[in-house]
């Protein structure tokens, strides 16, 4: 579903208001992934994290943008 198609649809199903904060939380999301060389919304599959830090511990994870990173890092 390409940008314009998903903005139809959101305003469509949750309205202007709630399509916008969306918006601009994937926009942030993908600016601070542009600006710090990674990707937050990629899938990390538990065995490459077993691969890179050589521990097992197979627990539930979710990914988070880079606004909840942001909060998270600055504690």
């Amino acid at each position: 579903m390409n940008a314009i198609a998903w903005a139809l649809n959101s305003v469509r199903n949750r309205g202007l208001a709630q399509t916008m904060t969306v918006a601009a939380s994937v926009v942030a999301d993908l600016a601070f992934d542009w600006r710090h060389g990674t990707s937050t919304m990629r899938w990390v599959d538990v065995h490459d994290l077993i691969a890179k830090t050589g521990i097992f511990r197979e627990q539930f994870h979710r990914n988070i943008g880079g606004t909840q990173f942001r909060v998270y890092a600055n504690r």
